[in-house]
């Protein structure tokens, strides 16, 4: 099993140049952490791993800065995440059927928002912006036909 690590660089701007790089508590195990987003003060991590710290959780996991925390069921294959309207959405597959959709954190696990119209493995990131939910990326398998922002409003 490897160690995943999320760092924390531990410096001032002025100092960077000399900083160190420290890990967040006991890290992660799995593959790699794909994804880094701060809600409400706390870092949301996702990625390829199954245990944060020494707790199980489903590739995607809490830090309060002292200690790691699953996030309900977890995601399969998480894309991203945004702040929307104050609530914290990710853009995940969520079972094995392959199902992408996108999921808003309920506080104690994850509920379906918008379900997939034609999305590919191809989207590129999700993002909130003046009120608007956006989605980039290829639909329906047309890669370079078909490239757009989905919006939901």
């Amino acid at each position: 099993m490897s160690l995943v690590a999320v760092l924390l660089l531990l410096s001032t701007p002025s100092t960077m140049a000399a900083a160190t790089w420290a890990p967040l508590g006991a890290g992660l195990d799995g593959l790699r952490v794909r994804y880094l987003h701060v809600w409400e003060g706390k870092l949301i991590v996702a990625g390829d791993f199954s245990v944060a710290g020494s707790i199980p959780a489903n590739n995607v996991a809490m830090w309060d800065g002292v200690n790691w925390s699953p996030m309900g069921g977890g995601l399969v294959y998480p894309r991203g995440f945004v702040t929307h309207n104050g609530d914290l959405l990710a853009y995940a597959v969520r079972d094995s059927l392959g199902e992408r959709k996108i999921f808003r954190w309920t506080g104690i696990g994850w509920a379906a928002e918008v379900p997939d119209d034609g999305w590919t493995d191809n989207d590129d990131s999700i993002v909130s912006y003046n009120g608007d939910l956006l989605l980039s990326g290829a639909w329906n398998n047309t890669y370079f036909d078909d490239m757009r922002c989905w919006v939901n409003r």
